[in-house]
């Protein structure tokens, strides 16, 4: 039987015939599915059997809660037949948007959907897939109809620490995450009104200014000692990139070290504006700085006279073909905000006019790509089926690589590592036709992209590393104001942090938040001990992230942390009981995703 919508199929299916829901073995470790006959993951290669349950573990959650409103009064107006067919239809709708986002659904209670980010698999955005959801489920739960009734849905979402684990006796048990965070999910749900989504601060602080959000005020649940700052999520920020979110959002910490690659950022723009053109990749995992850096490809151009493409690549839409440079389209011209489609014509021929294509052939590719119907305003595009995807890549090419007046282009396009094969291959046109142009184009990536345009003469890949730690010290004492930090606790800080300036930004930003600073005349003072842990909210998640990308190596990592900060070859070898080889490969792994320094 189908979990989401009750329909009956055979046990060689692998999806629902009904609502398309995949069917397979979900694995305990991470979120691969897979056959019914399966005795080990395919995804991790760990055991599928009862006894391979997961121990319980402390793990930050987003919890996700989903309710019908007016739920009672719908079942007296429906018929059982009819009130059980919307129900399907709603939960099988939730399945289909919470799995594409890589939520966990954890119980259906009713009409309500209980699902968990963050869980059996951490992402460092597990927060804002929670909203991107909850928004997507609010737009089609309208189109849902059942004897004529259309379902209203509420959500709440928040986010905290909890413990996930068994629970439950007998044959009769499940993996449900226990604390408070669960609870407070379910109580902001109770809080929102129909149709809408309420999050909690916690929640809020993870976002990073993505979404435009209204201020509800602070609400005492039930249950909870505690006032709580709750907030409405009305929809996108329309920022362009996560970055230009977060910076509008929080403002920008003064930049300090990465003298070398800003140098060599500065110079390659200066050859770009010489007609010299020049791409470069800015390598480096997440929290790196690698958007710091591409701002400074920002302010290289500002000093002249230019034109700057920003697009960037998606998690979500890593199979949509060309959606990085769509969507930077349909945001420059405020596609969004046009009525009709004429107008919508009008923009796309205002974009091409003057970029050294002809604005017909090329209005006619960008309408295709829109799928904004051109009502015979063209010619017919005289180029074969089989050749037209390249030449709508030729023809978007040409529009990027020349601006309107001939001034130089700067092209920025953030994580490749989530771009799409179509926009991959425009990528590779511009590489291999800018250098006799006045294009500098910069992206960013992390270590596991790879692409065979990378090694033409015009390309130079930076590897952006930790900061080192007078850096890192500099960057403290940045956040701190005017007045200076303890020395001890700057060392902490410089210890902890490992020269990532996300973590060292959040941890510093925790500390002079946690009441154990006491201000003097002219410096900051130890009033109480360190925070245990010292990992602020906002990194969990992509720390998190990191070690579930360990898979079978994860116990290595959990062993080293519960030893210590240093832990030598032999000791760690000594207690896990692993070989030679095997546990330099699992710590080799962990060097790759920088959670260790050997």
């Amino acid at each position: 039987m189908c979990p989401a919508c009750g329909t009956e199929n055979s046990a060689r299916v692998k999806f629902c015939s009904e609502c398309g829901l995949p069917l397979g073995v979900p694995c305990p470790y991470c979120t691969y599915r897979n056959p019914r006959d399966s005795t080990a993951c395919v995804g991790c290669g760990r055991a599928l059997t009862a006894s391979a349950a997961p121990a319980a573990e402390r793990r930050q959650l987003t919890v996700f809660f989903a309710d019908l409103a007016g739920s009672t009064a719908l079942a007296e107006r429906l018929d059982p037949e009819d009130l059980r067919e919307l129900y399907a239809r709603y939960q099988a709708l939730c399945a289909e948007i919470l799995q594409r986002y890589e939520g966990h659904i954890a119980q259906y209670l009713g009409d309500g959907v209980l699902a968990y980010f963050g869980y059996p698999a951490a992402h460092e955005d597990d927060a804002a897939r929670a909203v991107r959801s909850g928004l997507e489920i609010l737009a089609r739960v309208g189109n849902i109809h059942a004897a004529g009734e259309c379902p209203q849905v509420r959500i709440g979402v928040h986010t905290g620490l909890v413990v996930v684990g068994d629970v439950g006796g007998g044959v009769r048990r499940e993996q449900l995450a226990l604390g408070e965070a669960p609870n407070i999910a379910a109580r902001l749900q109770a809080e929102a009104a129909p149709d809408t989504m309420v999050i909690s601060g916690d929640t809020r602080s993870l976002l990073a200014g993505q979404y435009a959000l209204q201020e509800l005020g602070s609400r005492t649940l039930k249950g909870l000692s505690r006032p709580l700052q709750i907030f409405r999520v009305i929809g996108k920020s329309g920022a362009a990139t996560r970055f230009q979110a977060m910076s509008a959002a929080q403002g920008l910490t003064p930049f300090v070290g990465r003298e070398h690659e800003r140098e060599i950022i500065r110079g390659a723009w200066n050859d770009a504006s010489a007609g010299q053109g020049r791409t470069l990749l800015l390598r480096g995992e997440a929290g790196i700085g690698k958007s710091r850096l591409l701002d400074t490809a920002r302010q290289a151009a500002a000093r002249q006279l230019h034109e700057v493409f920003e697009a960037e690549c998606s998690p979500y839409q890593v199979n949509s073909p060309l959606n990085p440079i769509v969507e930077m389209i349909a945001r420059r011209l405020g596609l969004a905000d046009c009525t009709d489609d004429a107008s919508r014509l009008d923009l796309l021929e205002q974009f091409a006019a003057g970029r050294g294509v002809n604005v017909e052939d090329a209005t006619a590719a960008l309408a295709g790509l829109f799928s904004i119907p051109t009502q015979g305003r063209y010619r017919e595009i005289e180029v074969p089926l089989a050749k037209r995807p390249q030449w709508i890549l030729t023809v978007l090419a040409d529009m990027l690589m020349h601006s309107v007046g001939g001034s130089p282009v700067l092209l920025l396009i953030e994580d490749l590592h989530w771009t799409d094969p179509s926009t991959q291959d425009l990528l590779r046109d511009i590489v291999m036709r800018q250098p006799a142009l006045p294009v500098l184009m910069v992206c960013t990536a992390r270590p596991e992209f790879s692409a065979p345009w990378l090694h033409q003469a015009n390309c130079r890949e930076i590897s952006v590393r930790p900061l080192q730690p007078e850096d890192t010290r500099a960057l403290v004492a940045r956040i701190a104001g005017l007045k200076p930090l303890p020395t001890v606790l700057v060392e902490e800080v410089v210890a902890r942090t490992g020269g990532i300036p996300l973590f060292a930004e959040a941890v510093t930003r925790t500390v002079m938040g946690a009441g154990i600073l006491r201000e003097v005349d002219d410096r900051y003072e130890m009033a109480g001990p360190l925070p245990p842990g010292l990992i602020p909210a906002t990194v969990q998640d992509s720390l998190m992230a990191r070690i579930d990308r360990l898979g079978p190596d994860r116990s290595v990592a959990q062993l080293a942390a519960t030893i210590g900060r240093e832990s030598s070859f032999e000791l760690l070898r000594a207690v896990l009981g692993r070989s030679t080889e095997s546990l330099a490969r699992a710590l080799g792994h962990m060097v790759a995703l920088d959670l260790v320094f050997g």
